[in-house]
């Protein structure tokens, strides 16, 4: 028999047998048609790795995560581009960064590790790539925004349109604006048009600044 859920509460095994497939259940220390529990064994399933490819231009960015590399140190996730002399400098949206202090330091990392829900902006010396690897970010995803601007990431491998995705928000009269790297935005028009939408979709490896009135949760699904 393979196991295929336990209930907590009802402290209920489910399984398939292996002369029907069907889906079966007995109590935890229990018995099935005259068999005993003898063990349970649990196994735990890696996820697959992928690489996520973000395109980088020349000067700055914002750039996310669709992926959760095993280890999170931002520095070393950078190291490549800083060995290739492409790095100047990275920034969360608190403003801590990564950066070269040259005979004062060398490379220091005042963000520390990737987080999954955030956004970066990222300066770089010329066109090129950054390659993270690593478990895809599962969906939907939950991200906290607090009152003023936030950097959020876009988790998701394929498009989305934007505007769908901030509609809560501005259901809620929390949203006042969302702008991409190159300066383009969703915000309230008012009069002259009420809310636009001049980003289009978010992209994958893409981050975004969010402002908000107050503390909130977007559901990006």
């Amino acid at each position: 028999m393979t196991g295929v859920g336990y209930d907590n509460d009802s402290q209920t095994i489910y399984f398939h047998n292996t002369w029907d497939y069907d889906v079966h259940s007995m109590a935890w220390a229990g018995e099935y048609t005259g068999m005993q529990m003898f063990s349970v064994s649990i196994f735990k399933l890696a996820l697959s790795k992928v690489a996520q490819n973000i395109a980088l231009a020349g000067g700055w960015n914002i750039i996310s995560a669709n992926v959760l590399p095993a280890n999170l140190n931002l520095l070393d996730l950078f190291q490549t581009l800083i060995g290739n002399n492409q790095l100047n400098k990275v920034m969360d949206e608190s403003g801590n960064a990564i950066e070269n202090f040259g005979a004062f330091g060398g490379w220091s990392n005042s963000i520390g590790n990737l987080e999954y829900t955030e956004g970066y902006k990222v300066h770089v010396s010329e066109a090129c790539n950054l390659i993270f690897e690593g478990s895809p970010i599962q969906s939907p995803s939950n991200i906290s925004l607090n009152a003023g601007w936030n950097i959020i990431l876009y988790p998701n491998s394929s498009p989305q349109d934007a505007m769908n995705l901030f509609q809560p928000l501005i259901d809620q009269n929390t949203l006042k604006k969302v702008m991409d790297e190159s300066g383009k935005t969703i915000e309230n028009f008012a009069d002259f048009g009420g809310w636009k939408n001049n980003i289009g979709d978010m992209i994958p490896g893409k981050g975004y600044k969010v402002n908000v009135t107050s503390n909130c949760t977007l559901n990006i699904p």
